[in-house]
């Protein structure tokens, strides 16, 4: 399997200008909303929302998430991710598998999720074509639901709705995933659509719609000195009406340390939060990540303040990946 090259192509200048240029081009489009399910650490853990970079890690890689979203705000919205993928060089495949729970006011939901890749020689870089498949739970909390014109004094829950029922019930669905992962010495870049076609998940009486999703990454790191090195990179999701994107801007310092800003919106009437993320590479198996996200627009009393939490595991040279294990010199002579 051929995966990302760490060789520098051309000169710093040069890729600085092309980066500037492409941040300025993704600030002309109007963009506005929230996808649901919300995760700042994209740049850090591409698999989640891009099955085709599966295995791209060069390891066993694992991933947890915990993000506790808007937490001033009364049934916030939170959600905890566990994934894994890893390559299989031998046929010059990633797979890997996810399992997410979240929660939304009075929605809830359960996820567990397999994607597989394959990967290919094009253009002086990797191409992965990938999918993925996910079964997904659904439940309603009917005595958190609140109405206008309902009944809710004296210990009595009626909604006055001939929909909205009393009591938590669930329904049952299935996600898709087709995804497409380019890796070249000077950059990477990834692209996923979700639910095509559009379907619902009944529960009870009532039907909640998957919308297709959309969903772009771009990332084109730059070394400033032996030490520091430079991630920008741009997150795009759209469900086909609406823009929402991200400029991250991530330092990597001694391959150990790592700080960043990113801020969601393009312009003023759009911006939605600006984040700050820290970092640490405890040793070669195990970094941790904090991201805070503070509100900037007009609602910033509201939903001020988003937590997200992300431990990173990787295994090296297993035999799981197809890899040969690493060949270690033995200096005795045995007859």
């Amino acid at each position: 399997m051929t995966y990302f090259s760490k060789t520098s192509v051309g000169t710093k200048g040069n890729r600085l200008v092309l980066m500037i240029a492409f941040l300025w081009v993704m600030a002309t489009i109007p963009s506005s909303a929230q996808q649901w399910n919300q995760s700042s650490f994209v740049p850090l853990n591409p698999y989640r929302e891009h099955a085709a970079y599966a295995g791209f890690d060069q390891s066993i890689a694992i991933h947890l998430h915990l993000r506790n979203q808007w937490v001033n705000l009364p049934g916030s919205p939170r959600f905890f991710y566990a994934g894994m993928h890893l390559p299989i060089y031998l046929f010059n495949l990633g797979v890997g598998f996810d399992l997410q729970t979240a929660s939304d006011g009075v929605l809830q939901y359960r996820s567990i999720r397999a994607s597989g890749a394959r990967v290919f020689r094009a253009a002086g870089g990797s191409l992965s074509l990938g999918a993925r498949l996910g079964f997904l739970q659904m439940g309603i909390d009917g005595n958190a639901i609140r109405t206008p014109g309902g009944d809710y004094e004296n210990g009595t829950i009626d909604h006055n709705d001939p929909i909205l029922n009393t009591g938590k019930y669930t329904g049952n669905g299935f996600q898709w995933e087709a995804s497409l992962f380019f890796r070249h010495p000077l950059f990477q870049t990834g692209i996923s659509v979700l639910d095509v076609p559009s379907h619902p998940i009944e529960l009870d009486l009532t039907r909640f719609g998957l919308k297709t999703q959309l969903m772009g990454f771009f990332q084109y790191p730059i070394s400033l000195s032996q030490n520091v090195h430079f991630q920008p990179s741009v997150v795009v999701r759209s469900d086909l009406r609406k823009i929402q994107s991200e400029i991250h801007a991530l330092l990597r310092i001694n391959g150990n340390i790592f700080g960043g800003v990113m801020i969601r919106g393009n312009s003023s009437p759009t911006w939605d939060a600006l984040g700050f993320c820290v970092g640490h590479k405890i040793n070669r198996r195990y970094s941790v990540f904090y991201q805070y996200d503070a509100g900037i627009s007009s609602l910033q009393r509201s939903h001020e303040g988003s937590h997200e939490l992300m431990l990173r595991i990787n295994f090296y040279n297993l035999p799981a990946t197809g890899q040969p294990p690493k060949i270690i010199f033995n200096p005795r002579f045995l007859e």
